[in-house]
């Protein structure tokens, strides 16, 4: 190559690197004024839709659930939820997938507690001859996802057995099981906590289950969105639709319901007055 074509590339090289450094620049000015933008967008919406009465309040209330709806975020529980995600839940803890899952290595890096129910004072008299029980073990029954904002951990849920010397000896069913409390939902490693927190993520604070998927993800369990699903959909099944219906023949038991029902123009007091009679 000859020493002039050496220096014209040199050249076109500057050039260019020039022309970069001047496109970044314009790129940073435009980054600012975005900024600057949306921040002026963000404050002409507060002041357009904030707050200033009861009625302002329910339109824009509406305005969020028209949005809801139209981005199919309310109903995204019932669409996410797949028949076999039972199944990739109830995995045994050392077996894989096809696609590699293993409840053992998603759940490695989470700290374990154990819950252990026992047997109060006066359960500790056997029933039969009256000789005190004494502890024989603990019998492991599941374990739960407990969540606590901003922290998560595993709990290991056991029952303590105890036994009746006495029994024992003559030969008569001699063991006896602490009560515990009743899993959310049989076969899962759901608790109360974790489907709580779920549902006032989704229903309250309008966060998709997508994004739910990485803020678990983020804190150390590795959960599908459709596992997420499975716990709103089964959980409303079972315990929220006989509390609702509960509710329902209670309401429909009552001689009289008050409720104000009233139309947005009853409010007026020349309509109000004009239909009097």
């Amino acid at each position: 190559m000859k020493a002039s074509d050496t220096s014209a590339l040199l050249e076109i090289i500057k050039e260019q690197n020039k022309t970069i450094e001047s496109l970044r620049k314009t790129i940073d000015e435009m980054n600012v004024n975005s900024k600057l933008l949306r921040e002026q967008i963000d404050y002409l919406n507060r002041k357009l839709f904030g707050t200033k009465s009861e009625k302002t309040a329910v339109l824009a209330g509406q305005i969020v659930m028209d949005e809801v709806f139209e981005h199919g975020q309310f109903n995204e529980a019932e669409a996410e939820y797949e028949l076999n995600c039972e199944e990739e839940e109830n995995l045994i803890l050392k077996k894989a997938s096809k696609k590699g899952y293993s409840r053992e290595k998603v759940l490695i890096g989470l700290p374990r507690e154990e819950k252990l129910y026992t047997l109060q004072d006066e359960d500790r008299v056997c029933p039969i001859d009256g000789d005190r029980l004494f502890s024989a073990g603990k019998k492991y029954l599941r374990t739960e996802i407990e969540y606590t904002p901003a922290t998560m951990k595993l709990v290991e849920i056991y029952a303590e057995t105890a036994e009746c010397r006495t029994c024992r000896k003559e030969g008569r069913s001699y063991l006896r099981q602490a009560e515990t409390d009743q899993p959310v939902l049989q076969h899962s490693m759901a608790s109360p906590s974790s489907v709580a927190w779920t549902m006032y993520q989704k229903y309250v604070n309008h966060v998709p289950l997508y994004r739910q998927e990485k803020d678990w993800h983020n804190l150390g369990l590795e959960i599908r969105r459709n596992t997420l699903s499975s716990w709103i959909i089964k959980t409303s099944e079972e315990w929220l639709s006989p509390v609702v219906a509960r509710l329902r023949k209670k309401l429909l038991d009552e001689s009289y319901i008050h409720a104000d029902e009233l139309c947005e123009a009853s409010h007026n007091s020349s309509y109000v007055e004009s239909n009097i009679m």
